[in-house]
């Protein structure tokens, strides 16, 4: 029998069950008035080590270098994570790796975990949002990925499926219980770019982030469902059952991945929004059972530079997000309603933040499905295919009215092999075929002119 005081708790209760939770670990945030002198901060007592805690370990899994080895021959498609693009870039320009990171991810506080010295208390983080901006230097640097599709924010694309790489618990010996993952995606919707705030003093922004403003994409976010607010995102549910907790990878870290063959194409300059969180399938007694003895999910993330600050490039819209204790119990002022970036945690004199990029990854291409799902059928060039060729090589483009056009093809060195125009084509899609036996082996360009428009992409011609 279980003592009055006690409650039994699942994520459906109503919001006036989440209401009864008395403390929050998490520091009250500034609204955006005043983040011009404030900073966010984690919350006192997270632990450092065990798995309750922070730091998971050095190596780093480097998942999308197994992923798109086999994407390469194809060339229109490729996968993106920008937290192991960073790690990239570091390791090739300073000889660092990132540190790998992670959390409990649970819905609500009314849970126990043990926070070491500091006792125990709820979880913290309850719901995990990400961004991916394809158009970032970074993802385009060919020393950082030699041989990847490169993409801009001129090219529309298409996401066809999305991924996660976290640690699944099952301490509950009851097979009949199946926890849920659930991911939501959105794209073309309501995201939009937050003004230019400062976090902490500018010239703390300055020296450590490298500029006197943070910019960065907002993930809506409703409270009572404690879900992403995007008009038009698809949801995904994955069981978490004794299966796949068996199926684990062999540092014992788990994958799941989704199709999201149903999301529109994303048009030209828009950005992909991504959010996942923890649904159990059992119930609890509040703030009297512990995450140790139940089944968890714990998110992982990577710390871009240990002890240092991230390198941030303005208008670079690639960012992971959380939604903390206050903005869960919608006790976080201005801040209510809405994911916290990164970088919200960046503005102080040091980098103690450890949830930088999480490991969300997605796989693009670059070949659109259909024209009605991009808007308004603007001037599109799509990427060739086959790529990389040996014989032939088809290239589309789409045009939103009539126009002259000419396509050229240029070599590496910048000089133009070969130039096709035609006159008066008409609006909707077109093709032209190149006969690869006209040029030697190697990386070639092919630019579209029409209309005071210009698009390029690349090609490989193979042997």
């Amino acid at each position: 029998m279980v003592s009055s005081f006690f409650f039994i708790f699942n994520e459906t209760q109503t919001e006036s069950t989440f209401k009864m939770k008395k403390t929050y670990l998490f520091a009250a945030l500034f609204g955006f008035a005043a983040m011009a002198n404030a900073q966010t901060a984690a919350p006192a007592g997270t632990p450092t080590v065990g798995k309750g805690g922070v730091k998971v370990s050095k190596p780093t899994p480097h998942l999308l270098e197994k992923k798109n080895s086999a994407n390469r021959s194809v060339g229109t498609s490729r996968w993106y994570n920008y937290g192991e693009t960073m790690d990239a870039y570091w390791n090739l320009n300073a000889g660092t790796n990132s540190m790998l990171y992670g959390n409990n991810l649970f819905p609500d506080t009314t849970i126990l975990v043990d926070y070491g010295t500091s006792g125990y208390s709820g979880p913290w983080i309850h719901n995990l949002g990400d961004v991916l901006d394809v158009s970032s230097a970074y993802f385009n640097d060919a020393s950082i990925h030699p041989g990847e599709l490169f993409l801009n924010n001129t090219t529309p694309y298409r996401v066809d499926s999305v991924g996660i790489l976290f640690i699944y618990d099952r301490a509950m010996s009851n097979p009949a219980i199946v926890d849920t993952l659930i991911i939501e995606v959105g794209v073309n919707g309501n995201n939009t770019v937050q003004p230019t705030y400062s976090f902490g003093s500018t010239s703390q922004v300055s020296i450590n982030l490298g500029t006197d403003t943070t910019m960065f994409k907002a993930i809506k976010y409703t409270q009572a469902s404690n879900s992403m607010n995007y008009t038009g995102k698809k949801v995904y549910k994955i069981a978490l059952d004794e299966a796949f907790y068996a199926d684990s990878t062999a540092d014992g870290l788990h994958y799941a991945e989704v199709s999201t063959a149903d999301l529109p194409n994303v048009q030209a300059g828009k950005v992909v929004t991504m959010s996942a969180r923890f649904k159990p399938g059992y119930t609890w007694i509040a703030n009297y059972d512990t995450l140790e003895n139940k089944n968890s999910m714990f998110f992982l993330t990577y710390k871009e530079q240990d002890q240092a600050f991230p390198l941030y490039t303005k208008r670079d819209y690639n960012a992971s997000y959380i939604i903390p204790q206050d903005v869960r119990y919608n006790a976080a002022g201005t801040w209510n309603g809405l994911f916290i970036p990164s970088f919200a945690y960046m503005g102080g004199a040091t980098a103690t933040y450890s949830y930088e990029h999480h490991l969300f990854y997605y796989k693009v291409n670059s070949v659109l499905i259909g024209v009605n799902n991009t808007a308004d059928n603007n001037t599109t060039l799509h990427q060739n295919e086959p790529n990389p060729f040996s014989k032939t090589t088809t290239i589309r483009y789409t045009l939103d009215k009539s126009e002259n056009v000419s396509l050229s093809i240029i070599d590496v060195t910048g000089r133009v092999v070969k130039t096709i125009t035609e006159s008066n084509v008409g609006a909707g899609n077109h093709s032209l075929v190149i006969d690869g036996s006209e040029f030697n082996k190697g990386v070639y360009f092919y630019t579209l002119k029409t209309g005071g428009k210009s698009f390029t992409k690349r090609m490989v011609i193979a042997d």
